[in-house]
């Protein structure tokens, strides 16, 4: 009789091991999955914004470039400027 009971009980703890293995194989090539898609989703995210910001500064790049060149061509003619009245003066005395 307890034979026949032990016997009678194996087949389910036999069938509880291969039902925890296969979950504990789904459980873990799901983590896996969500794992690796939120490090896609955060990298794919990090460089978007790093792009944006990059885009950002390059803009801010150029037109700091063109006030450098609107301030260097001022000064010229600021120069030219001073340079002319100064030999407009010396005529003068």
């Amino acid at each position: 009789m307890l034979h026949r009971w032990m016997r009678h009980h194996k087949k389910p703890a036999a069938t509880t091991t291969v039902t925890h293995t296969i979950l504990t194989t789904m459980l873990n090539a799901k983590t896996i999955t969500a794992i690796v898609g939120a490090a896609l989703l955060v990298g794919t995210g990090t460089y978007l914004v790093q792009q944006r910001r990059l885009e950002g500064l390059r803009a801010e790049n150029q037109n700091l470039l063109a006030q450098q060149q609107q301030l260097t061509a001022d000064q010229e003619a600021a120069v030219k400027a001073a340079q002319a009245a100064k030999e407009q003066l010396a005529r003068a005395q």
